[in-house]
């Protein structure tokens, strides 16, 4: 095996839900404790140093994450394990019409955004009205504002009308008290023979919710296409049929 030393960064664990393989040492610097903590992908191992005084637990279920951490969900390293092109580009081609739902900071937005073109239109949607003024931020002034569309979920629901030849729904199906209203919602934003990716947090949700979540899935009408591998995560490629 070959290590892969990532020190110095000092990265929060919560965009990545990942689960150590070891946590090595403590030691201190100054008034911070840290940890080190080892993961293993494939052939190499990876170690990174957590500092305790800034690490966010991991969120509560039904709980959204904060605007306040944001931060944490765009950092550059989670490319690393996320890659939101390699994750997307089977199924996302140039003129497709894209639901970004629950888009945070707009990690996979934006990648999204260049995907389709300037023939697509990706819809960021988010319950948080300060995560979507990040993503305009972010694309203020470049081509792909004209490409990009913005929609405020009110509680409780999506509240969209229109349909969409794919949905990505990433790391936030956990945080909806009530999936199987969501599900259904999600189904009728789709076009016929469109399809959902749903990505969730392996060691934050555990086979058994995942496939409770599934056979709502299937009973709502979703055909299960296959479970594409994403780092650390449980996920189902569906298709509204």
């Amino acid at each position: 095996m070959r290590e892969q030393k990532v020190a110095p960064y000092i990265v929060c664990l919560h965009p990545f839900r990942l689960q150590p393989a070891s946590v090595n040492k403590q030691f201190a610097r100054k008034n911070s404790v840290f940890t080190e903590i080892k993961y293993q992908h494939g052939r190499y191992y990876y170690t990174f140093r957590l500092e305790k005084n800034i690490a966010m637990k991991l969120p509560e279920r039904n709980k959204v994450c904060s605007v306040e951490s944001a931060g944490a969900l765009d950092l550059k390293i989670r490319k690393l394990v996320h890659n939101p092109h390699t994750i997307l580009k089977p199924f996302v081609k140039a003129g497709m019409t894209i639901l970004d739902l629950g888009c945070g900071p707009g990690f996979f937005t934006m990648e999204l955004a260049r995907m389709v073109g300037k023939s697509g239109k990706v819809t960021a949607a988010d319950l948080q009205e300060g995560m979507l003024d990040i993503v305009r931020k972010k694309v203020s002034g470049s081509d792909l504002q004209n490409i990009i569309e913005f929609h405020n979920c009110p509680d409780n629901k999506i509240g969209l009308e229109k349909t969409f030849d794919f949905v990505l729904v990433f790391y936030m199906l956990h945080e909806v008290p009530d999936k199987s209203a969501f599900l259904h919602e999600v189904y009728s934003l789709v076009k016929s023979n469109g399809q959902v990716l749903i990505v969730e947090p392996r060691f934050h949700v555990t086979k058994s919710d995942f496939d409770d979540s599934e056979k709502i899935m299937k009973n709502i009408g979703f055909e299960i296409i296959k479970k594409p591998k994403v780092f650390f995560s449980r996920s189902v490629l569906l298709k509204r049929i």
